[in-house]
């Protein structure tokens, strides 16, 4: 499972305003790993995928939106698609004046020659950044060798590197601990940014019973309006998309209408407004204390907490009633962050070509 929470490793995106700042494509989500934290179920069974033609005209039709500067392309396992049509995309998302990046397992690069192949490939086909995902659950598929292949051959490819460690209190595989590692094979790993993510109870990690580490993040969501993202399946979602699919998480679909389109239109939602501007566990404990309901505002993270609202009877339904009738909290708080330059809607970034 390689899942897009890994790109709170970059700091850009949290201290971004609020507009469409990253395009990520869940090319597939066939996966060789069985991860256990998988949000997204992954196996080699998910035969679905996103075709590179409907890829390149995103990427040419995402233009109209100004304010995207990164695009992404993850899963699954973005490296099951095929080097050479993933060398095309990326070649085609940097054409286009975007910062590109790959998140992988790194299931790939445990032959030395082969994996150097595969990152000049890319490294020439203009990919800036590549995303590692390894802790505890990966490192059951994907050995110590093929993380150390990768940092060292990114590193002379000139691809700037992140590693996402997923972790919890029951954890072994930490940042301290890669570094440990790197740093006996690799004689300097300066620039390489490592940073530890939390689990979200979603996917296949709803049965897991570990704890999440203390210091939780549960704010404003820094990734809803932000991070569109569109699925195997030609769903688009107004985040990373860590949840299991709900109708009401869907801000469009691509055999349906413009990617570019769907993104401005999704500014009109006053619930993924205040998702962003507050983040789902405020807006729960906002309805508990409007209507008099006792709907659970404890979660282990904000994907969870959204995860409870789409899924447990009454809330998604009190939440909307609630924000129907409070338009001018939402008004407000967009003014607000507006003077400060935290948000920006349509008119500031959509283009017609």
């Amino acid at each position: 499972m390689t899942d897009y929470r890994e790109y709170s490793t970059s700091k850009s995106i949290v201290g971004e305003a609020i507009s469409p700042f990253v395009l990520a494509f869940h090319l597939t989500y066939k996966c060789p790993l069985q991860c256990e934290h998988c949000c997204f179920n992954c196996n080699m069974k998910k035969s679905q995928r996103i075709h590179e033609d409907i890829v390149k005209d995103v990427l040419l039709d995402i233009n109209k939106v100004k304010s995207i500067k990164y695009v992404a392309f993850t899963g699954g396992e973005p490296f099951l698609y095929g080097i050479q049509p993933l060398a095309e995309m990326v070649n085609k998302a940097k054409a286009g004046g975007k910062t590109t990046r790959i998140i992988t397992s790194g299931f790939w690069a445990g032959v030395d020659l082969y994996a150097e192949n595969v990152l000049d490939i890319l490294a020439k086909a203009g990919l800036d950044e590549l995303s590692l995902s390894y802790d505890d659950y990966h490192a059951k598929y994907v050995p110590h060798h093929n993380l150390i292949n990768i940092v060292k051959f990114s590193l002379d490819k000139g691809i700037k590197l992140f590693i996402s460690t997923t972790t919890t209190e029951n954890n072994i595989i930490n940042k301290k601990f890669i570094i440990d590692i790197l740093n006996k094979e690799i004689k300097d790993i300066t620039g390489i940014i490592i940073e530890e993510t939390g689990l979200a109870h979603t996917g296949r990690a709803s049965k897991l019973q570990e704890k999440v580490c203390t210091d939780r993040y549960i704010g404003p969501c820094p990734f809803v309006l932000r991070h569109p993202t569109i699925t195997p399946s030609l769903r688009v979602l107004p985040c990373c998309g860590t949840l299991p699919y709900h109708k009401h998480h869907e801000i469009g679909n691509l055999k349906k209408d413009s990617i570019s389109n769907i993104i401005e239109q999704s500014y009109n939602s006053l619930f993924f407004k205040w998702l962003a501007f507050e983040g789902p566990v405020k807006l729960i404990e906002r309805v508990n204390k409007a209507f008099d309901t006792q709907y659970t505002s404890a979660h282990s993270s904000i994907c969870d907490a959204c995860n409870y609202i789409y899924s447990a009877n009454g809330v998604y339904a009190d939440i909307q009633k609630y924000v129907s009738s409070n338009p001018q909290v939402v008004s407000i708080e967009e003014m607000v962050l507006q003077s400060l330059n935290k948000y920006s809607g349509p008119s500031e970034w959509f283009a017609t070509l």
